[in-house]
């Protein structure tokens, strides 16, 4: 069994770089006794600098800070998780069985339905068009049943009579 030995690593104040055992500098603020953290460390003399002449991390481009805010470097794409589909379950309905019910919705089933419904339909209406006495629908149709009747209009004027 191997024991593996981990090291104490502390975030750059500025660049949010790791600063391993040994390597940067720490500032200690002396002036103000009451400030926030007691002790500050840096990465290297440069990061120290910024950070004392209150350069904002947010517009250096290579600090953690930056590359987060405008989505730099970020290799893994978060796939969006897919949500399970309800399954409904099928039951029997009162008077018909599963088995019934399954055969009137399949697509066989549906176009005999729709083949029946048509014939029935059509057979209404020819019962209808029997029983009807032929008399022309539209009065207009009755009135202008010739051509010699239907009005006419000079050669050249216009359809809406301006």
């Amino acid at each position: 069994s191997r024991v593996e030995m981990s090291i104490k690593t502390e975030l750059c104040s500025f660049s949010g770089i790791k600063v391993y055992p040994g390597h940067g500098l720490r500032y200690v603020p002396t002036a103000n006794m009451q400030s926030t953290k007691l002790v500050y460390p840096f990465l290297s003399r440069k990061t120290d600098s910024l950070f004392h002449q209150k350069v904002n991390p947010r517009k250096v481009n290579w600090t953690v800070v930056y590359r987060r805010m405008h989505k730099k470097g970020t290799t893994e794409e978060v796939k969006k998780t897919r949500s399970k589909r309800v399954t409904r379950a099928r039951r029997d309905i009162v008077g018909a069985s599963l088995a019934m019910i399954k055969e009137r919705r399949s697509v066989a089933a549906k176009s005999e339905l729709r083949a029946a419904q048509a014939k029935k339909v059509s057979e209404a209406k020819e019962r209808k068009e029997k029983l009807k006495p032929h008399a022309p629908s539209n009065k207009n149709a009755a009135r202008f049943s010739n051509k010699s009747a239907r009005p006419t209009r000079p050669q050249g004027a216009s359809s809406t009579g301006r």
